[in-house]
């Protein structure tokens, strides 16, 4: 149920913002910050302990939880994150409803 004093905007009639870049201009000129790198780096140092230790939880943890959890961590990262699908079928619609 849609509460009647938020107002309704339809996709199509949004306008871009006055201060939309122009074509082939960048929003972030300087990339992204460096600490973002420097952690990254340091997490992917890591990874073989990680893995031995999803490994081992998967293998011995006390909780099932915990063990599918491992197992779930481990296939993700090895073959990566099974594609999700939508099927849309009839007649849909979509309101989107913006708070100021």
């Amino acid at each position: 149920m849609m509460p009647e004093n938020r107002p309704v905007t339809d996709v199509r009639s949004r306008r871009a913002p006055r201060t939309a870049f122009q074509p082939g201009q960048s929003g972030n000129p300087g990339g992204r910050p460096k600490i973002v790198a420097e952690v990254r780096d340091l997490a992917r140092r890591h990874t073989a302990s990680a893995i031995e230790t999803l490994v081992h939880i998967m293998q011995h943890g006390d909780k099932d939880a915990a063990r599918v959890a491992a197992a779930q961590a481990l296939l993700d990262r090895g073959w990566g994150k099974a594609v999700q699908s939508l099927d849309v079928a009839g007649d849909t619609s979509l309101r989107i409803i913006l708070d100021k």
